[in-house]
């Protein structure tokens, strides 16, 4: 809605790619086209910043991040290399898509903006978290609901214990003193260890600190002492756990926010919206766990596929493939917490395998 209906009721050209994955030919087409506002994630506004000359975005006023949380080094790329400030805004299919979103005038680092026009919410209080809870969302951009095919054609209409037309966004939020919105998660991306609620999130952005300019995922698996435990994989060789219990004790954080096990993966799966894949990222880790941190033989994940464009250029696409994963012996790490997985794509199944 935002990319296409919002410029053509609004009177605006819109030009749309069949893939955002192109991170040399995006760049060059907003710079031949002269566009004017672009919509993306983190992932992709990364990735044309890896690759765009400096005057490609020179034209672009507005640059509008969703899907996932802008990263503070992603926005402070854009301004050093382009001069261009990154909006971050917040919404979800349901709601048309936008709830909240930052403007030039009113924006906050790290907020995702206030809510548009006649929006109305509350936040339902979570055990284990102090401070924000979970978000309900009402206002005339909310669906009318779901059409359910195998009822005759029958709505299936937003709810909550406050009535109807009250939208269930599955998310973690809170709001400051200024009416900005703040998003801590999904409601299932938190883990709960020994009764404590854990931000996977935060450990991720605790990753991030301890080892900028790599790419780093927390997933939760089941514990039998502690309920849940933390499983961080990143694409930093050289990450060990160690490392990530010296970041916690200085920013002062709860144990509870240290990983069981860090692994090592030569690239983190992403989906068509650039969101991280959780789901796979969640299996590799239990791939890890099953096999009982030895040798892993195949895991079904998104890897790279490198093809040629018109330009000779070598572009990124994704495809889901059968690929072989091994972990490193273990005399080659420096802490037994610690577990490295090393892909190797193009590794032949041996008749044992199959």
């Amino acid at each position: 809605n935002a990319g296409f209906l919002m410029p053509l009721f609004g009177g605006s050209k819109v030009f749309l790619y069949p893939t955002p994955l192109h991170y040399r030919t995006i760049p060059e087409l907003i710079y031949e086209l002269e566009a004017t506002i672009l919509f993306g994630s983190n992932t992709f506004f990364r990735a044309y910043a890896r690759h765009a000359h400096p005057y490609d975005f020179h034209t672009l006023r507005y640059a509008v991040a969703g899907a996932e949380k802008l990263r503070d080094e992603t926005q402070q790329t854009w301004m050093e290399k382009f001069g261009i400030r990154i909006y971050q805004g917040y919404g979800v299919t349901e709601t048309s898509p936008v709830i909240c979103v930052n403007t030039p005038m009113e924006n906050k680092p790290g907020a995702v903006g206030r809510p548009v026009s006649k929006m109305m919410y509350y936040l339902e209080p979570v055990e284990g978290i102090e401070e924000g809870g979970r978000l309900f969302v009402k206002g005339p951009n909310v669906m009318l609901g779901y059409l359910l095919a195998d009822t005759d054609g029958e709505i299936q209409a937003p709810a909550s214990d406050r009535g109807p037309g009250w939208y269930d966004t599955g998310d973690i939020a809170r709001v400051d003193d200024d009416g900005y919105f703040y998003i801590l998660g999904r409601a299932k991306r938190f883990a709960k260890i020994g009764g404590e609620m854990v931000s996977l999130i935060a450990v991720e952005e605790l990753a991030i600190e301890t080892w900028p300019g790599f790419n780093h995922a927390a997933v939760s698996l089941p514990d039998d002492r502690k309920g849940e435990k933390i499983i961080l994989i990143t694409d930093n060789k050289d990450a060990l756990r160690k490392h990530f219990q010296v970041q916690i004790k200085k920013d002062k954080h709860s144990e509870f926010y240290l990983p069981r096990k860090v692994l090592l993966a030569e690239e983190l799966p992403v989906l068509g919206t650039g969101k991280t894949d959780y789901l796979t990222l969640t299996q590799m880790a239990q791939k890890a766990e099953d096999e009982g941190n030895s040798w892993i033989k195949k895991l079904t994940t998104f890897v790279k596929k490198v093809g040629k464009q018109d330009k000779g250029e070598q572009e990124e696409e994704k495809a889901l493939t059968d690929t072989d994963t091994t972990l490193l012996p273990p005399e080659t790490l420096e802490d037994d917490d610690d577990v490295t997985i090393r892909r190797e794509p193009g590794h032949k199944k041996s008749n044992d395998e199959q």
